[in-house]
């Protein structure tokens, strides 16, 4: 993630694109599509286990690869801020961030050349039916309702806290959502749908934005950027 511009951008691009019902699908398909040819325009995609990896096309960078692996972003090979993704790619960091939010498949799948359906199939020989299997163990779900990239904090549809005791080192985003902030966070802080609550002990390194709700400001809060 990027300082506020490409924060906004990412986060608004989800925002838009999807209900309160189905806003943790992030883009729509055809915002999909469309990313997957910026992407292709600009880098090549090779694909690797747990995400992707992107090779700028044109020369004259001195970035040589992007990598994009359990969900944190990398340039060769050395995890970056958002603020050093924007000041080193520009314009295209915007592009890497909202392909940030999608699933390592999902990711992959915007890449794959699509299946040949015209094709006639070879008839297969019938096989034997297979023996019953003991039933798996139910898997326990998911306690946290919120996702993140690297070190920030992102939650689609509900809110974010952030304690005394805890240090955020990136950026706070929450889309349908307030961010309550009472504690260190060295990136952005952004709200889109709720408000912000900064307490007396908040210290925000980065910009802090509200977009469709209020902000609550502790006069003892700390914020290093700017208040949109």
């Amino acid at each position: 993630m990027g300082r506020l511009n490409a924060v906004l951008l990412a986060a608004l691009v989800v925002w838009s694109s999807t209900s309160t019902t189905g806003a943790a699908q992030g883009v729509t398909d055809p915002g999909r599509q469309t990313l997957g040819r910026q992407i292709e325009q600009r880098f090549d995609v090779l694909p690797v286990q747990g995400g992707i990896v992107l090779k700028p096309k044109s020369a004259g960078r001195d970035v040589r690869s992007i990598e994009l692996t359990g969900g944190a972003i990398a340039i060769d090979g050395e995890p970056v801020t958002g603020a050093e993704l924007k000041r080193r790619l520009n314009a295209d960091a915007d592009l890497i961030i909202r392909l940030s939010y999608l699933e390592p498949s999902e990711q992959r799948a915007l890449f794959e050349p699509p299946a040949a359906s015209n094709a006639p199939t070879a008839p297969t020989a019938p096989t034997a039916p297979a023996a019953p299997t003991a039933p798996s163990a139910p898997t326990a779900p998911s306690s946290s309702p919120s996702s993140g990239r690297g070190s920030d904090r992102v939650r689609i549809g509900g809110g974010i806290q952030v304690g005394t005791d805890e240090i955020v080192n990136g950026d706070v985003v929450a889309i349908g959502g307030g961010v309550s902030v009472d504690g260190p966070v060295r990136g952005d802080v952004v709200a889109i749908g709720g408000g912000v609550d900064l307490g007396s002990h908040a210290d925000v390194q980065g910009d802090v934005t509200v977009i469709g709700g209020s902000l609550h400001r502790d006069p003892a809060a700390r914020v290093g950027g700017e208040v949109h």
